[in-house]
Order: C-alpha cells, then sequence, then structure tokens
C-alpha cells in the first residue's frame, strides 16, 4: 500500500493530535529529534528512495551472497515516478515455473523511488528488517518505506536458503532448513550492519548515525531480533540499541535460554490477536510478560499472521494450493480475507506504533513515547490499548 493513501486517508490513530495537542509538531521541525516532536500518524518529511544493494560475506571459508533491499531519505528528480516490484523481483525463475506468480502485470506500486539521490542532513539511523520463514527481503515495504520518510535508513536482506523461493522449490516448509536458517539469519543481520555502516552503495561512511542500529522483523525475522539482542547467546550484536518485534515466536527460544528474558534494550512487542500460525497469548503476552523493561505491546484485533504483510493483496495461498505445495495454502491464509481486518488499517498501526519506538530510543525523542501509552490514540475496535512498562 503506498504512503500516499495513509496521506489521502482517515487516520485510524485520528485522536493523537487532540489528546496529545503538544506533541502535533509543524512539519518544518524536520525528523523527531531532541528537538523535534514529530508526529508517527503521518508519513514523515523526506521522500524515500530504495536500492538494491548485492552484498557478499565470506563465513567459514564460504561466500554467501547477500541481496539487500536499501529503503532511505531521498530527493527524486523531477518527474520520477515510483518504484514497482514484478514477479521477477519475488521469485527466481526456476522457482516461478513451478508457481504462477500472482504479482499483477501492472507490478506492485509502493512509494518509493528507485536509485535517487540521498537526502542530505545529519547521518541517519540505521534499522534492518528480517523476513519471516519463507519470505522476501521486500515483503513489508510499506512498514519500512514509511520509516525511512522519517529519516531512516532501513535495510532488509534476503536470508539464502529461507526466501520464498526456496520454500517453493522444497516444496513446502523444511524444518531442517529452517534450523540451519536460525543458525545463519544473525550473522546476516551482523554483516549488513557491518558493512552499511563501513559503506556500501550509496551509503558511504559517516551515512549512518553513531555505529548503533535498531531491529525488526516479522515471524521468523521477529524471532532474530530477539536472538541477535540477546547478551551471552551466539548470535548477539552489542550494537542493537532497540528491538520491534513484529508476530514473533517466543516460547520456544525461552525454553531455549534464549530471546525475552535476556534482551536488555527497550523492545516494542507488535502482535495478531487471531494469529493461527504463532499463538497471540503464548508468544507476544507471553513474550512480553518475560521481557525486561523498557518493554511495550501491541496487540492488533482481527488481524493474522500475515496481515503485516503485503502477502494478503496477492492471495500466495491461492498459487501455493494450486501448485501442490505442501502445508503452505493454510499458513498464507491466516490473516487474509474479508473478515480479517484490511491490511491497510493494519499497516497504519504497525507503521505508527514502530516509528514513534524508533522515534523515542534511536533519535533520542522522548516526547515520542507519548505516542505509547494507552488511550484515545488506540482505538478499542482495532488495536488493544498499548501495555508498556518503561521505568528502568
Amino acid at each position: 500500500m503506498p504512503l500516499d493513501a495513509l496521506r489521502r486517508g482517515p487516520a485510524i490513530l485520528a485522536g493523537a493530535c487532540l489528546a496529545l495537542a503538544a506533541a502535533c509538531a509543524p512539519p518544518e521541525c524536520g525528523p523527531a529529534g531532541p528537538t523535534c516532536d514529530r508526529n508517527p500518524d503521518a508519513p514523515g518529511p523526506y521522500a524515500v528512495g530504495v536500492t538494491t544493494l548485492e552484498l557478499s560475506v565470506t563465513r567459514t571459508g564460504v561466500v554467501r551472497k547477500l541481496v539487500t533491499e536499501v529503503w532511505y531519505p531521498a530527493v527524486p528528480a523531477r518527474g520520477a515516478t515510483h518504484d514497482r516490484y514484478y514477479s521477477a523481483d519475488l521469485v527466481t525463475a526456476e522457482a516461478a515455473a513451478i508457481v504462477v506468480s500472482p504479482v499483477p502485470e501492472e507490478g506492485m506500486e509502493q512509494e518509493a523511488f528507485r536509485d535517487v539521490p540521498l537526502a542530505k542532513g545529519t547521518p541517519f539511523p540505521l534499522v534492518v528488517f528480517s523476513h519471516g520463514n519463507g519470505g522476501v527481503r521486500f515483503q513489508s515495504y510499506t512498514l519500512t518505506s514509511y520509516l525511512a520518510s522519517h529519516g531512516y535508513v532501513v535495510a532488509a536482506p534476503d536470508h539464502p536458503g529461507d526466501t520464498l523461493s526456496d520454500l517453493i522449490l522444497q516444496g513446502g516448509l523444511d524444518p531442517s532448513a529452517m534450523v540451519r536458517s536460525a543458525s545463519e539469519r544473525p550473522g546476516d543481520v551482523r554483516d549488513v550492519a557491518t558493512l552499511l555502516f563501513r559503506g556500501a552503495g550509496p551509503f558511504t561512511e559517516g551515512t549512518l548515525r553513531d555505529g548503533r542500529y535498531g531491529l525488526f522483523g516479522h515471524s521468523f525475522g521477529a524471532s532474530t531480533s530477539f536472538i541477535v539482542a540477546s547478551p551471552g547467546g551466539l548470535g548477539y550484536d552489542a550494537r542493537v540499541a532497540a528491538i520491534a518485534p513484529i508476530a514473533p515466536e517466543t516460547d520456544t527460544l525461552t525454553a531455549l535460554g534464549d530471546g525475552p528474558p535476556l534482551v536488555q534494550v527497550p523492545t516494542l512487542l507488535v502482535g495478531a490477536q487471531r494469529d493461527r500460525t504463532l499463538d497471540y497469548a503464548q508468544n507476544c503476552r507471553g513474550g512480553y510478560d518475560s521481557a525486561n523493561r523498557p518493554r511495550y505491546l501491541v496487540g492488533v484485533k482481527n488481524a493474522g499472521h500475515f496481515s503485516f504483510t503485503e502477502i494478503c493483496p496477492l492471495n500466495l495461498a491461492a498459487s501455493a494450493d494450486a501448485a501442490g505445495i505442501r502445508g503452505a495454502a493454510k499458513v498464507l491464509s491466516d490473516g487474509c480475507g474479508a473478515d480479517f481486518l484490511p491490511s491497510r488499517q493494519v499497516a497504519q498501526v504497525t507503521s505508527r506504533f514502530v516509528t514513534a519506538f524508533f522515534n523515542g530510543y534511536l533519535r533520542e525523542a522522548p516526547s515520542a513515547l507519548a505516542y505509547l501509552v494507552p488511550g484515545p490514540t488506540t482505538p478499542q475496535d482495532v488495536a488493544d490499548a498499548v501495555d508498556q512498562d518503561a521505568d528502568p
């Protein structure tokens, strides 16, 4: 869903400015910061650029290619048109021979401009996004581009061996592949952050702020966020300053001695209360209860596991079912359909809270945390009031 739809449509959280009038900033103040209150209910002050980086690292003598999508504050040329994703972006040619791509011929439009210049200004905070099991790096492009409009560089790598193309070629979910991916994903996150801090593509050294970064992800990617932020674990990266796991699996992580109880950085959990894939009460609510402070929880009503992605409008479940991919259709339909909250509304809620959270902890904008308190900023017919326990 493009950001201009958010600008045109009625705000899901329309009570924010009335309830928190002092937090409704004039747009000319720029991105959120110590002296700027930026309302996260609306897109930020920047146009958004997007580029694809072909990164690679060598681990234990093996080269690992990390195709990484990066959204960033940008200055588009006059007359530039929005970028689109096509079938060839979603899956490889080999996978496309098995499953007919559901991507429409005209592509999927995002409100971002391909390979345009980076905006000038102070160094931008880095945030890394980790996709779900059998996902794709741009699976949540509405959310990632929204963050970029607020002054973030957002990097999302494909996790080799655990992409949508891999899922198709494997013929469905493969537990052994998931185990391998669990051991590789933390390194993918750390390596992408390191390469960007050193300077990659248009992001020259000094483009990004202070060596710290935020981390978020969906499903398996959300669990990856916990692993990378857990001190003492094999995947730990001390540079992570805040995490925002979306629809995570936390129960197994905790049982294995990893996850929420170990994380020592601010944590925002976002979950779907009708999640059939990863039970909300067990994983999101349970993960919140075992997490350290500061911690926050948003429970979106009438949403399912894939409500947080761009998958539902594509009806990928039907394509998987037609191709006979075992177990995929039932999973991919979780959150899709007329009986679930429209993905547009889920995108509004998620973008708002994730932006406010990172503004507070990566942009040092304490006023941003006012958007994370319970009250009229969270309509009860959309999401439960945000639980928070922010005292140190």
